[in-house]
């Protein structure tokens, strides 16, 4: 029987397929655009920079786009004394639709979730995708735990809701970590890291939302 950190260790591991995998599919996206792009002769500059910050399924920021964003983020908010909160989601049973309904299904799915998260949010706000199911949402002049709390009830109430799909309407779910700048650290890396981590915590314990908080040291003095 595995022991514990050999369940940790390949928890981590498929991690590390599926991010290599989003990556994979993210790149045959963009592929396809370019070639698209340069078959009706309308690529330019503007347009490459455009696909390079951007998720070509959605329109929503990428991963790069994202880490920039967040570093606006983090400096407005030092200068005015208010918080930014980063928030880590994954979709609950979005796997089985795209196994048995198809892929194209499955990217009308990840259309509609990045246009709810959208409606959820603020316009100053930053919607990304950063894997195949994979979002995250910078809230940034938080001034109150409660509102950002509010907001967080507000995206699972929405993507709670039937998705239209084609001929299908599909129920899924939506599990979100929350990490909170500075308490839940300073540097992009580890806020999207906690963020995922507080995410994974709530997708474990079907609790729709947890927010951050740091391990506690056994047998520390």
């Amino acid at each position: 029987m595995p022991t514990d950190l050999d369940q940790t260790q390949l928890l981590r591991y498929a991690q590390d397929l599926q991010e290599l995998m989003d990556q994979h599919t993210q790149l045959q996206q963009h592929h396809e655009r370019v070639l698209e792009l340069l078959h009706q002769g309308s690529l330019n500059s503007e347009l490459l920079l455009n696909l390079a910050l951007h998720d070509p399924l959605t329109g929503l920021p990428n991963r790069r786009q994202l880490e920039t964003r967040m570093k606006d983020a983090l400096q407005i908010d030092a200068a005015d004394g208010t918080s930014v909160y980063v928030l880590y989601m994954d979709l609950d049973r979005f796997k089985p639709i795209n196994d048995e309904l198809g892929h194209d299904v499955g990217d009308l799915v990840l259309q509609e979730v990045g246009r709810r998260l959208q409606a959820a949010v603020r316009r100053a706000d930053t919607v990304a995708r950063v894997g195949g199911d994979e979002f995250v949402v910078v809230l940034h002049q938080m001034e109150s735990h409660a509102v950002v709390v509010s907001i967080v009830k507000s995206i699972l109430k929405s993507i709670s809701e039937p998705i239209a799909a084609g001929a299908h309407q599909l129920q899924l779910g939506i599990s979100i970590g929350c990490a909170h700048h500075p308490c839940d650290g300073t540097e992009i890396s580890d806020l999207l890291k906690h963020a995922d981590a507080a995410m994974y915590q709530a997708k474990r314990a079907n609790a729709g939302y947890v927010f951050y908080s740091k391990p506690t040291v056994v047998g520390s003095k």
